[in-house]
């Protein structure tokens, strides 16, 4: 999952959650250990129980924004009638097989169980009875990613998820006007509620807009035993509408115990170094990537099988002697998934807004299934030629700037699938760059009362690529009038021309204006002359 900096603070809030080292928590009681390099008050089992600050989300998501079910069923299933206008989150979370459901164990509340919440704020629509099959989807794609990357190791991983009647579980609870401002507030509510069991985590779908991403609990404790405190409840993780179908299996790992400071590859401050890999990226640690497995998806589960999941760890290897979360007892064994398919990306690092790039996606499926590719884009205002060619052109109208994402997802014939995402940035070069506009028409004499169409055409002046969404404005000129006209303003298609039907009473000459971006000069092209006979 591509997450960004965060910082680790305690579940209770930065105003009380950190107290200088050897200070005591309350009278008589014993001082807490380090929590990340911080003491903080918060402590079960012994141990202070550690929570990120929110980490941002991916391109084109806004965390004060709740998206409509419909944008979030979009997001996660696209649309087969155009480019879907997604977030770009397939690159934190895989997706199962559409329709597909978690795991059926026992009787579904025996042992140790996720149990998943819908949650929202008295103040707040409640949208549980829309949103539940999305939760239901959701929590379905998080096991997989999980099973799918037990499968690195010959064996099945599944979340054992709270179930009723072979299904998931998801309860509905309502907090207060200020229950989902924190997470410490939401967690101290469902505790007064009762969702506070030893043999619980609780997975929280919170449906709220307030600053958050995602967050989880985790234990500082690498002991390999089945007592290690990771493998307790009450624990919790908190996933926002915005981010929604990106972080859950990042969050529910980390009270799993991903990733443990000891870790081979840790930044020491709850992930890893070890590109890609769902727990691993450039935290408060400051500590570089390493991009040490370049053909996995970003979302794979522990990519190198070294530092806090697999399934058949080597006797005497790091995780055979330590915290290993797939060992934990809220995960059950399973026969493996079959190998699914995986697709890699050739798509720029920076562009011009405006001009269409050429991107291509490269498929690998195992031999005897058959596949598809879809495109889905983390800007509304970028788009696709195609949402299913390999060999793909995508661009950003002119108005476009900062950056975004496209993600490729490949699916096989027995449903399986897996994406990649790629980032890039639109420039902004130090001047306005030249821009080229021509005007022709179909004809150049015409019969009175008769039409034609006029092409206006904007391209990149020194590469002659087409300067996409860009605003023109057309003015003619009637034989013996001495001055300019306007007619209309257009809009330049994916390749930089634009029609335009007219018919003139009498002769009557046309041009075009370009208008300027910060990336592009405006231009005044050449005329054209269109005689009535």
């Amino acid at each position: 999952m591509k997450v960004r900096p965060i910082r680790w603070v305690s579940a209770v809030g930065m105003a009380s959650a950190v107290i200088a080292v050897g200070a005591v928590v309350a009278a008589g009681a014993p001082v807490a250990p380090s929590c990340f390099g911080a003491v903080v008050t918060d402590v079960r089992h012994g141990r202070p129980v550690c929570v990120h600050a929110s980490e941002r989300p991916p391109p084109g998501i806004d965390l004060q924004r709740t998206p409509s079910l419909d944008q979030l069923a979009e997001r996660r299933f696209g649309s087969f009638k155009k480019a879907p206008e997604v977030t770009g989150t397939e690159a934190g979370q895989a997706n199962a097989p559409t329709g597909s459901s978690v795991a059926c164990i026992g009787d579904g509340a025996d042992g140790n169980r996720v149990q998943a919440i819908y949650a929202h704020a008295s103040d707040k629509a409640d949208r549980y009875s829309s949103a539940v099959s999305l939760i239901r989807q959701y929590a379905a794609d998080a096991d997989y990613q999980v099973d799918i990357s037990a499968g690195q190791s010959d064996q099945g991983r599944r979340v054992r998820f709270v179930t009723d009647s072979c299904t998931l579980s998801v309860a509905s609870v309502t907090l207060t006007s200020a229950g989902d401002d924190t997470f410490s507030a939401t967690r101290s509510q469902l505790e007064a509620k009762g969702f506070n069991r030893s043999d619980r985590k609780y997975l929280v779908w919170v449906d709220a807009s307030v600053g958050i991403c995602g967050l989880g609990e985790l234990f500082l404790d690498d002991s390999p035993s089945q007592d290690n405190a990771n493998n307790f409840g009450p624990m919790y993780a908190r996933v926002d509408a915005p981010c929604w179908g990106y972080a859950e299996a990042h969050e529910l790992l980390h009270t799993l115990g991903a990733v443990q400071g000891s870790a081979p590859h840790s930044t020491g401050a709850g992930h890893c170094v070890d590109e890609n890999d769902t727990m691993c990226y450039t935290d408060t640690s400051g500590m570089a990537m390493n991009d040490s497995c370049p053909s996995f998806p970003s979302w794979q589960v522990d990519c190198e099988l070294d530092d806090y999941f697999n399934a058949s760890p080597t006797p005497a290897s790091y995780l055979a002697t330590h915290w290993n979360v797939a060992s934990s007892s809220f995960l059950e064994g399973a026969a493996p998934l079959p190998k699914p398919p995986s697709v890699s990306l050739s798509v720029p690092s920076s562009f011009y807004a405006g001009n269409p790039i050429s991107i291509r996606a490269y498929p690998s499926v195992p031999a005897g299934r058959t596949f598809s590719i879809r495109w889905s884009s983390s800007r509304s205002d970028c788009k696709f030629f195609s949402v299913s060619a390999a060999a793909n052109t995508f661009y950003c109208p002119v108005t476009a700037a900062g950056s975004g994402q496209v993600t490729a997802r490949i699916t096989d014939s027995l449903g399986m699938s897996s994406s990649v995402s790629r980032t890039y940035k639109l420039t902004t070069p130090s001047r306005a760059r030249r821009t080229l506009a021509t005007v022709t028409s179909s004809v150049t004499r015409i019969r009175s009362g008769a039409s034609t169409t006029l092409t206006g055409k904007v391209l990149d002046y020194y590469t002659r690529k087409a300067v996409i969404g860009m605003k023109v404005t057309i003015y003619y000129r009637r034989a013996g009038a001495r001055s300019w006209s306007k007619l209309t303003t257009r809009t330049t298609g994916r390749t930089g021309t634009f029609s335009l039907r007219v018919r003139p009473s009498r002769t009557t000459t046309y041009m075009l204006v370009s208008w300027s971006t910060r990336t592009w000069a405006s231009d005044q092209s050449n005329t054209r002359r269109i005689s009535v006979v």
